[in-house]
């Protein structure tokens, strides 16, 4: 730790989050995408935890994850989102690292591996549905399933795709993927199916199929029914100071502060995740955070290392240096905090800096290694 500000992660609320959607889930296998680091907080530890709770099958986007996870665990399944890069074929048939292939370059380049090596090769086949970013296309899709020998040498275990619009639950898009994906992945009667992440687990069971693909569903930190939030994040303040006359604030100049008013100064800033356009420049309603439940305005500028605070209206007994504001956490989600500035909690979580630390505790609140 270096900056005093403290992401707390509640492995046991982790745990129980993965084990409230194995029930809501039934049969299929609820499978945990950890990519970004976990979202940011920290795939070792969160790994870790899934693995205690029972979860055995682990998303990762790049091969680099992967390789880290697979050196922390043994005998889970892994599958690379990106696929395996050019030239480390081999070594992830070595790793019984799981590629998915999303085209066929990637395709050719595996089969090559599998003839090369004498042995079926495991893979995860990915369709776009709709989303146009990654995937097969109708015609490469076509193709595939018109010319068997393409598939020489794997073994087609999963098909997959993706939802483009499953946190919107009554837009047409998730019907019509649903649809498309039943009718592609008919050629491939043994292998198993996924398509849902985590909103689209609440689409419905008829989503489900084999596997569910919950990432941040896991922190419970997007206010889906049932789960409880694992995450907090608390900077410290380094210095008070009472103004003593009107004058301005922050770089720039871009704030007005009134003789009287108390301001605090915490060790959080652009370096460690906070976006700059959080700043106020004198707006009526002030972008904020939280000191003992009480709504904070953010003064002027977001710096490298700093944001100031208004703590006026906070009694003066309950603010002291070393004490910890809420970014994000009880008072208000993360979503909601990047909600002031138009963006998601998703941005937010994975940009925390590495400078922050991460504290892990179990549901009693007790610290975890």
């Amino acid at each position: 730790m270096t900056s005093g500000a403290i992401a707390t992660i509640d492995c046991g609320v982790v745990a129980d989050n993965f084990r409230a959607l194995q029930t809501m889930c039934g049969h299929a296998e609820v499978a945990a995408t950890i990519k970004a680091d976990a979202y940011g907080l920290g795939a070792t530890q969160i790994s870790k935890t899934l693995v205690d709770a029972g979860c055995r099958s682990f998303y990762v986007a790049h091969y680099s994850e992967a390789l880290q996870l697979r050196a922390i665990h043994k005998s889970i399944t892994i599958f690379v989102l990106h696929g395996i890069p050019a030239g480390f074929e081999k070594e992830a048939q070595q790793h019984n690292i799981t590629s998915i292939i999303t085209d066929m370059g990637a395709l050719e380049r595996m089969r090559d591996a599998a003839k090369t090596s004498g042995k079926p090769i495991p893979v995860n086949l990915h369709i776009d549905t709709g989303m146009n970013r990654i995937g097969f296309s109708e015609q490469e899709w076509f193709t595939l399933c018109s010319t068997p020998h393409l598939l020489d040498g794997l073994q087609v275990n999963w098909v997959m795709s993706h939802f483009a619009c499953s946190d919107e639950p009554h837009h047409p898009m998730n019907e019509r993927q649903r649809h498309h994906f039943i009718k592609a992945t008919k050629h491939f009667t043994s292998a198993k199916k996924t398509l849902a992440n985590s909103h689209g687990i609440y689409l419905g069971k008829h989503m489900h199929f084999d596997q569910v693909r919950p990432g941040r569903a896991l922190y419970g930190t997007n206010g889906l029914s049932g789960l409880k939030n694992a995450l907090s994040l608390h900077a410290p303040i380094i210095q008070l100071r009472s103004i003593d006359s009107d004058c301005t604030v922050g770089y720039g100049a871009t704030h007005r502060v009134q003789e009287g008013m108390r301001l605090a100064a915490l060790a959080y800033g652009y370096a460690d995740g906070l976006h700059r356009t959080f700043s106020n420049h004198d707006q009526a309603e002030a972008h904020h955070v939280y000191l003992h439940g009480i709504a904070v305005p953010i003064m002027g500028r977001v710096s490298m290392d700093l944001m100031i605070v208004d703590v006026s209206l906070v009694p003066e007994h309950l603010v002291h240096v070393g004490a910890m504001v809420e970014i994000a956490g009880p008072h208000r989600s993360i979503d909601d905090f990047a909600a002031q500035i138009g963006t998601i909690g998703y941005e937010l979580m994975t940009q925390i800096g590495p400078r922050v630390e991460r504290r892990y505790i179990n549901s009693s609140g007790e610290a975890k290694s």
